[in-house]
């Protein structure tokens, strides 16, 4: 008993075990059944993007769909392929989370989560975060910039906001600040509801998947719901980004949708998807009043749905019943039927619950085929020519029910003829008939299968005619010489393509304006060598069509006139002038008749007249029997001109700085032209009185040489300066020249520039040594003494550059010399000189061994040279330099001296003393005692060498001639031969040679002897 209580209560706790857990597994049942939702769509992740169009920059990124990459002015958009239906209560609820990363420059735009019905690849770059412009939508905005524009201001640089129509100015916005702020790189999560009912929107943002119980943003909608706004019932989903100069990463992780109010929390439920496809079949099919519609649903693997709530609606018809759920299969069917057969389509549709749909468009009659397209091949303006074969072209038919179509073509050319039978091809070929007509047309009819059929015309021209003329101008007489213009209208239908006109076999084509076509004739001259009576002429023309059309041939009678014309063999020149005229007329000529202008005729074919002075008109007129002809020529003759020229010689010298005066004056009015160095004068500096048109008789020209040559550092210059003078009545031009010279001259009047030389010289080199030798003996010119230039050689050596070196020497009047300065007696000047080269840095400063050969005439003014006189004279400011010359050789006119190592070249002068045999010599003082004899009696050294005549030699008349020597620097030296000291032979003695002053001591007390006993004698006829 006791047992049997224990097992009873055993299975009692048994029972009640069992119990316990049935209850437990019932519960567990229940709720996981409540806790499961199907929605439109599920991602819990994007490793799937099939469904998606992604658009700009929008990608997969392993399970991300990133709508834009971190890059500078961009735009990424991702909608669903397909649209979904709206659910019934207009509403819709949406949840994702996003990440967005990597910013530069603050970051910029964000994303926006759209609705719109517009299509899947809507997008675009701009403020619009890629929402920009998107028309009938809803956005929800997560914007990452702050704009300031006042079209689109915004709250933050971090906001949610709630936007409709592609504008983002939003309706209602809120900062996320905190975890919340969007600058941050934590992932976000989004909740966004619609409740159509109470047309409200919210939007809920949390940094977890935990869903806020208070929304951040909301915003009434009034009595607008979601269809009013995108204006339908079937809408795209998806998400819009893009950035600008900022920019940074926008990511989308996870996204769950459902068409229907149902806020998604993803915490409390889990979530499938709803199907995604759905078919439909019509059976029977088209053209029915009543047939069963099968709709097959699908889920996004492709799967039929069992157990699927379907609805059907259809426009003007009625589907029984409009609900239905899938069987096994995935299949729902409802019966169709319409009221009456005047309605040709309906639209049948069927909607999954969750959004997928599809729409079939049910025909309930057989329509006729479309209108055949535009005639391709004639078009309605189109001008065909005649006869021609053409090929018909037009455009297709289509069929809606898409049965085959066949095309007929019929032309109409008065009547109706078919030219294509059942034609599959939408093209034909036919000959045209040799009509002219604007109304031809060619119709095709397209036809289906069942006799239904669709026409399309078009209208034509054809044209088989060549164009049609009119004569405006048609020429038939002219005579030679003469240019006449044909002038012709020419017309036709399709248009005239050319119109050639043929003269003598030749063909042209001829001027076009407004449909006249012209042409000129020029009818041969006399003259021309071609003589014509007649000229044949025909005018062709062709339209664009090849029609051709031509006038015949039309004959031009010429006349054949005289045309004078003759020559002379000269028409100017001095009196008296004979001419002989040649006739060169032509044009069968029967008569001459010459007028000379000096009242002298003849009717000779080629005449002959002398003319005297004047201007006279020749004329000849020829003649025959068609009419006269005159031509002219004009004679001029005139007295031999004569010349006046300023400067009188052909050769002059100014000195730079100077106006150089060249004139001209002649007995005939002339032209004139200046010219220097062959080139038209003009320019800097120039005065000019000349002109071109015979009529001055006198020209000149000024120039002011330092303006007109300008040149830095001028040294000195030969120029030709020359005048054309032209005279028409003798028809002659004559040329007159000077040679002028331009020096930079240490004088300052012309005048006083005697003489000048100017030379380049010869160059010996000798390793890196330049032995440079002037040779200046110039034999031909003289000075105002008669005395031509002394200097006769200078040279130097260098190391330096010589390029281009010349020297100048100028023979200067004395009277330039500053008496003043010189320590020397001014009569004892010989000649005074200049020495300048154009490179005087070269000469003075950059050379050795400076030296001057010169010359000093034998005899002058009946006074024999005093050799030992001779200095070279150097001024070396501010004083003379002397040099004591080696005398190198004389001749029968000259003795030939050197100077060598001078310091420099500037200014020269070379004195001497001459022996007058009536007369004491220059060098003799006011007290009767010569300078020598003052030297030797008082032995005087410290006198200056100026003042020292050192001996007295006197070249005689009878000496040999001596040679000048030349070395290899050009240097002259000879040795002194027959040297002769007052009448005796001697052996020359140096300066300072103590034997000179015992000689002078003899000489002096011989004189003194011979005084002595003068004076006695005298004394003693005084006794007596």
């Amino acid at each position: 008993m006791h047992e049997g209580r224990i097992i009873l209560n055993l299975n009692r706790k048994i029972i009640m075990v069992l119990l316990s857990i049935f209850i437990v597994i019932s519960f567990t049942h229940t709720v996981g059944a409540e806790s499961t939702k199907t929605i439109t769509a599920v991602y819990d992740n994007f490793s799937d993007v099939s469904r998606f169009q992604l658009n700009g920059q929008a990608s997969q990124q392993s399970n991300v769909l990133r709508l834009t990459p971190s890059s500078e002015s961009i735009y990424g958009s991702a909608f669903l392929e397909k649209k979904i239906g709206i659910g019934e209560d207009s509403s819709f609820s949406t949840y994702f989370s996003f990440q967005i990363s990597n910013t530069a420059n603050d970051g910029a735009d964000g994303f926006v989560f759209v609705i719109q019905p517009n299509s899947n690849d809507q997008g675009s770059v701009g403020r619009g975060i890629g929402y920009g412009n998107i028309d009938n939508s809803i956005g929800i905005e997560f914007d990452t910039w702050k704009n300031n524009e006042p079209d689109t201001l915004d709250i933050s640089g971090s906001h949610v906001g709630i936007d409709k129509n592609g504008n983002v100015t939003s309706l209602n916005s809120t900062p996320l600040v905190g975890d919340l702020d969007l600058a941050t790189t934590t992932t976000k999560h989004a909740w966004v509801d619609y409740n159509s009912s109470t047309s409200i929107i919210e939007v809920r943002v949390n940094t977890t998947s935990v869903r806020p119980s208070t929304p951040e943003l909301v915003y009434d909608f009034g009595e607008q719901d979601l269809r009013d706004i995108i204006d339908g019932n079937e809408t795209y989903i998806g998400f819009t980004s893009s950035t600008g100069w900022a920019y940074e990463q926008h990511d989308i992780l996870s996204w769950y949708f459902s068409n229907e109010h149902d806020p998604i929390d993803v915490n409390e439920y889990s979530y499938t998807e709803a199907p995604t496809q759905v078919l439909m079949a019509l059976n029977p099919g088209n053209y029915t009043t009543n047939c069963n519609v099968t709709a097959t649903v699908r889920n996004s693997d492709g799967n039929t749905v069992s157990n699927w709530p379907v609805t059907f609606t259809a426009t003007n018809a009625t589907l029984t019943p409009s609900t239905g759920t899938t069987d096994s299969e995935g299949n729902v069917t409802v019966a169709f039927s319409y009221p009456g057969d005047d309605i040709t389509t309906i639209q049948i549709k069927a909607t999954s619950e969750g959004g997928a749909y599809e729409e079939y468009l049910l025909k309930t009659v057989n329509e006729a085929p479309s209108t055949p397209g535009e005639f391709i091949s004639p078009t309605g303006t189109q001008i065909i020519k005649g006869g021609e074969t053409l090929t018909a072209r037009w455009g297709t038919s289509t069929d809606p029910e898409n049965d085959a179509i066949k095309y007929d073509l019929w032309f109409f050319n008065g009547t109706w003829m078919k030219i294509g039978d059942m034609l599959s091809i939408n093209t034909s070929s036919f000959t045209l008939p040799e009509d002219n007509t604007n109304d031809a047309v060619f119709r095709v009819y397209a036809n289906d299968t069942i006799s239904n059929s669709s026409a399309k015309d078009v209208t034509f021209s054809i044209d088989s005619n060549g164009p049609a003329y009119s004569w405006i101008e048609k020429v038939l007489n002219a005579s030679t010489g003469e240019n006449v213009t044909v002038l012709i209208n020419v017309t036709d239908n399709a248009g005239v393509d050319w119109c050639n006109i043929t003269v003598d076999g030749d063909e042209y084509q001829m001027n076009e304006e407004s449909g006249n076509f012209s042409w000129n004739i020029s009818i041969p001259a006399s003259d021309s060598g071609t003589l014509v009576s007649s000229i044949a002429y025909n005018c062709t023309f062709g339209d664009t069509l090849g029609n051709l059309n031509n006038t015949g041939n039309e004959i031009i009678n010429v006349s054949i006139l005289p045309i004078a014309d003759f020559s002379a063999n000269m028409t100017r020149g001095t009196q008296p002038l004979g001419v002989a005229f040649t006739d060169n007329s032509s044009g069968l000529v029967a008569s001459w008749l010459w007028n000379f202008g000096d009242g002298n005729t003849s009717t000779e074919q080629s005449p002959t007249n002398v003319f005297g002075e004047g201007n006279f008109t020749v004329s000849l007129t020829v003649e025959n029997s068609n009419g006269t002809s005159t031509d002219y020529l004009n004679v001029r003759c005139a007295a031999e001109p004569t010349y006046i020229l300023s400067p009188e010689d052909e050769e002059t010298t100014s000195i730079y700085g100077d106006e150089a005066n060249f004139s001209i004056e002649s007995t005939l009015f002339a032209s004139y032209e200046w010219f220097i160095d062959g080139n038209p004068i003009n320019g800097s500096g120039v005065t000019l009185y000349n002109n071109t048109n015979d009529s001055s008789k006198l020209s000149y020209c000024l120039i002011n040489s330092s303006e007109y040559i300008n040149q830095t550092d001028f040294f000195m210059g030969i120029y030709n300066v020359s005048v054309n003078a032209s005279n028409n009545t003798i028809g002659r031009t004559d040329t007159f020249s000077w040679e002028w010279t331009v020096t930079e001259s240490s004088a300052t009047d012309i005048e006083d520039i005697e003489l000048m030389i100017n030379k380049t010289p010869q160059i010996t080199v000798v390793g890196s040594n330049k032995s440079v030798n002037f040779n200046t003996t110039n034999n031909e010119d003289e000075d105002s003494n008669g005395i031509p230039c002394s200097i006769i050689g200078a040279s130097f050596n260098t190391t330096n550059n010589t390029d281009g070196i010349q020297i100048k020497l100028e023979v200067l009047n004395t009277s330039l010399m500053n008496e003043s300065s010189i320590n020397f007696l001014a009569d004892s000047v010989y000649q005074y000189l200049d020495i300048s080269f154009n490179n005087l840095t070269l000469a003075n400063d950059g050379s050795n061994n400076r030296s001057i050969a010169f010359r000093v005439l034998n005899d002058k003014n009946g006074g024999t040279l005093i050799v030992s006189t001779v200095r070279l004279r150097h001024w070396d400011n501010p004083e003379w330099e002397s040099y004591t010359p080696d005398l190198t050789g004389n001749d029968d006119t000259c003795s030939y001296f050197i100077v060598k190592n001078i310091s420099g070249f500037s200014p020269f002068a070379i004195t001497c003393d001459y022996q007058y045999s009536t007369s004491t010599p220059i060098s003799s003082r006011d007290d009767g005692m010569s300078v020598y004899l003052k030297n030797l009696l008082f032995g005087d050294d410290s006198k200056d060498t100026e003042t020292a005549v050192e001996y007295e030699t006197i070249i005689s008349s009878d000496s040999d001639e001596t040679t000048i020597a030349e070395d290899a620097d050009a240097v002259i030296e000879a040795t002194e031969e027959n040297m002769v000291l007052e009448g005796e032979d001697i052996e020359i003695p140096t300066d300072g040679d103590n034997k000179w002053k015992f000689f002078g001591i003899i000489f002096v007390l011989l004189v003194a002897a011979l005084l002595g006993m003068f004076w006695k004698k005298i004394n003693g006829r005084e006794k007596l």
